[in-house]
């Protein structure tokens, strides 16, 4: 069959199934299904939305697995967790459906990639907001008296976490920001 060209391509959306096992759990153990989580990504798309958020980068992955790991699970279970820079959305799916986060508040700077994080918290039964709540958080701009710090008063973040962010200083800032709002 014809390729399609590249401007098509790029606007073509693929399902991408991750299996998540933890390092203290061996398949052979494992009754039923393994863990999973589905995304809806756009596979062949790197930047020319002006975003990279629509596809998991392997900063996520290498992330995830260690969050998968002892010492990681215990960064997540249980806790409150903040995510800068969400993209697909991996890393919050991981934590609240795999790894028992209390809550996760996951945030991008693009509209389109909220909206496009929020398909994929539905694919994964994860569209109450009690649970995970997605919004647009954009660097720079001040949280006192925003959303964040509302959030941030009812489900005090116990971890932050962040992969692939671009600018490591304005991700410093707003948690500088949010400590000072603490």
């Amino acid at each position: 069959s014809e390729l399609p060209s590249e401007s098509t391509a790029v606007q073509q959306k693929s399902y991408v199934t991750f299996t998540t096992i933890p390092e203290n759990i061996s398949r052979e153990d494992e009754e039923g299904e393994d863990p999973t989580m589905t995304l809806l990504e756009r596979r062949q798309l790197i930047s020319g939305s002006l975003t990279t958020g629509f596809r998991t980068w392997e900063a996520a992955l290498h992330l995830g697995a260690y969050f998968l790991s002892g010492p990681g699970q215990e960064l997540i279970r249980g806790k409150s967790i903040l995510e800068l820079g969400a993209g697909t959305g991996f890393l919050a799916i991981l934590c609240a459906k795999n790894l028992g986060a209390a809550h996760v508040t996951t945030t991008d700077g693009d509209e389109g990639v909220v909206e496009a994080l929020k398909e994929n918290l539905f694919l994964n039964g994860l569209d109450d907001e009690r649970k995970v709540l997605t919004s647009v958080l954009r660097w720079g701009q001040g949280v006192r008296g925003s959303w964040v710090q509302d959030d941030f008063e009812e489900h005090p973040y116990d971890t932050v976490i962040g992969a692939d962010i671009v600018s490591i200083s304005n991700a410093i800032a707003v948690l500088t920001l949010l400590l000072t709002t603490s």
